[in-house]
C-alpha cells in the first residue's frame, strides 16, 4: 500500500511539472543533476577495490546505479555501498530551469503533493491555478480569484535558491539534533564495545 501511494505521488508530481512546462509558466522544478565526473571517478575507484563495477562508461545512467544496487543487495556490506552510491550523487535543488531528475530517471519533476508543509509545492499549485484561470479568461494581471499567481522567471530563480538553502539548513539542523541525541544516549555506555559500519572517512 505504501509503495502504491508513493507511485501515485510521483505521478502527480510529474503531471504537475509537465503541466506548467507545456504552458511555459515559470515554476520551480525539483532538479537532480547527474553526478560530477570527479564523484563518479572516486566511486569507481572504491568499487574496483571491492571487485564491483558501475556500468555506463563516462556517463552512467540511473539504470546503471539501479543494476549495481540490485547486485550488492545480498552482500553483508550493502548498507555501506548504498550510502556510497547515494553520496556520489548531487543534492536535488529547486530551480525554474528544468534539467530533469537523475535519481528518479524523469525528464520533468516538481514537488506538488505537500503544499501545506513545503513552499515550492504551494508555488507550483499557484502557478497551475493561474494557468487554469488564464485558459478561462479569469486572471487579473498576475493573480486569480482562485489563488493563482504568475511569477517571472527571475523571481522563481530567487525563490528556488532560497528554498534550496532553507532545505539544506533544515537538514543540517536535523543532523545536529540526531547527533546530540546519539551522544546523549551513549553517555551511559562509555567503555562498552559495539559493532558498527564505517560508511566514510
Amino acid at each position: 500500500a505504501h509503495k502504491l501511494i508513493e507511485e501515485c505521488m510521483i505521478m502527480a508530481n510529474v503531471a504537475a511539472a509537465r503541466f506548467v512546462e507545456k504552458r511555459n509558466e515559470p515554476a520551480l522544478y525539483r532538479v537532480h543533476d547527474r553526478p560530477s565526473d570527479d564523484h563518479i571517478s572516486a566511486l569507481r575507484s572504491v568499487l574496483s577495490e571491492l571487485g564491483l563495477t558501475l556500468g555506463g562508461g563516462n556517463k552512467p545512467q540511473p539504470k546503471d546505479y539501479a543494476v549495481l544496487m540490485d547486485e550488492v543487495s545480498e552482500r553483508p556490506d550493502h548498507e555501506m555501498l548504498q550510502t556510497m552510491l547515494l553520496r556520489s550523487m548531487k543534492q536535488a535543488i529547486y530551480d525554474p530551469e528544468n534539467r530533469g531528475h537523475f535519481g528518479l530517471a524523469l525528464a520533468s519533476y516538481g514537488h506538488f503533493t505537500s503544499p501545506i508543509r513545503r513552499y515550492p509545492d504551494l508555488a507550483l499549485h499557484r502557478a497551475i491555478k493561474y494557468q487554469l484561470a488564464k485558459e478561462h479568461g479569469e486572471q487579473k494581471e498576475r493573480w486569480t480569484p482562485t489563488g493563482g499567481w504568475h511569477s517571472e522567471f527571475e523571481e522563481m530563480l530567487q525563490l528556488g535558491e532560497h528554498c534550496s538553502m532553507t532545505e539544506r539548513r533544515a537538514d543540517e539542523a536535523t543532523r545536529n539534533v540526531a547527533d546530540w541525541l546519539k551522544c546523549d544516549f551513549m553517555q551511559d555506555h562509555v567503555g562498552e564495545v559495539f559493532s558498527g559500519i564505517i560508511s566514510s572517512v
